[in-house]
């Protein structure tokens, strides 16, 4: 086995549970420096986060009394977070949650005596006013909204397994499409800054209150029926073989062992983002795409010099 830091602990966080949501097979080559990942060098998914980071600095703005756990790794977060759990009110950003082998960092939550409100944010704007606009015309969850939900649904759970006495609630926070700035150039007090160890982070520029930065420009969306309904295995025509909450332990387990998940080849494995390029090949890098289809198609190195399905149009 291939591990790429066997003292840490392999916990399931967001990250990962996205990640093996888009194809399980996936996790057993993430964060192995063995298998090139071309998402760390996408420049567009890179202008997301971009925008993610403002956002997510905004949507903090409107919490002046939150308190925020910068400490990065598990054992110092999940400690404070549990200390600032003890108090009756209090709002933490960037809180620490650990269940079994999973493991999230929440962007807000807002407790209130023995409620908690879950607030994940995201750029993507809004222009609803409430889950129902996140629904097809046939009342299943809407493909433009399932990653979304999903996340937050998988934060819910872990929450809600961690402090199973607390009534949890989860809420998507989104740029309201509805709302205009009574700001000018708000953006422009969340400036994006890399720091030492490559890591993006907002620097605030000038005052920040809550009378500075004008009127909410952010819409809170509670979100607890659709994820009921992904528990339920009912957000789609086709439910899922396994429940929502044995599949995320499906995902963990085998993480945490570090065994590949087998998926049979599919189209979208096209654009699979562990594909390693004939020079880092040379250097002894290593294809999870081509490890996949090779144990499946029984192919050799030779074989993926021929024009394949993949290569063809639409």
């Amino acid at each position: 086995m291939l591990l790429t830091n066997i003292s840490m602990p392999r916990y399931l966080t967001k990250s990962r549970f996205k990640l093996g949501l888009d194809c399980p097979a996936k996790l057993f080559y993430t964060g192995k420096s063995q298998y090139p990942d071309t998402s760390e060098d996408d420049a567009f998914l890179e202008a997301l986060a971009e925008g993610g980071y403002q956002v997510g600095a905004l949507a903090k703005c409107y919490y002046p009394e939150g308190i925020e756990i910068k400490e990065r790794g598990y054992d110092i977060p999940l400690n404070k977070t549990r200390e600032l759990l003890t108090k009756s009110n209090v709002v933490i950003f960037e809180g620490a949650f650990q269940y079994k082998n999973l493991f999230i960092r929440a962007d807000i939550i807002e407790k209130k005596g023995e409620n908690i409100n879950l607030f994940e944010v995201k750029s993507k704007s809004f222009s609803g006013s409430d889950y129902k606009d996140m629904l097809s015309k046939k009342g299943f969850l809407n493909s433009d909204w399932s990653d979304y939900i999903y996340d937050v649904a998988f934060q819910k759970y872990v929450i809600t397994e961690a402090y199973p006495n607390w009534n949890v609630h989860a809420y998507l926070m989104l740029a309201d499409k509805n709302s205009v700035s009574t700001v000018d150039g708000l953006n422009q007090k969340f400036l994006l800054k890399t720091v030492e160890d490559e890591r993006t982070i907002v620097e605030i520029v000038g005052d920040v209150s809550i009378e500075a930065i004008g009127e909410e420009v952010l819409i809170r969306v509670c979100v607890d029926d659709l994820i009921d309904r992904i528990y339920n295995g009912t957000d789609t025509p086709n439910p899922p073989e396994q429940s929502f909450s044995d599949y995320i332990h499906y995902l963990a387990d085998n993480y945490e062992r570090d065994e590949k998940i087998i998926v049979p080849i599919h189209k979208d494995c096209k654009i699979c983002e562990f594909q390693a390029t004939p020079e880092q090949e040379h250097e002894g890098k290593l294809s999870g795409f081509k490890e996949c289809w090779k144990r499946q198609l029984r192919w050799d190195d030779k074989m993926f010099e021929l024009p394949r399905i993949l290569d063809i149009w639409d």
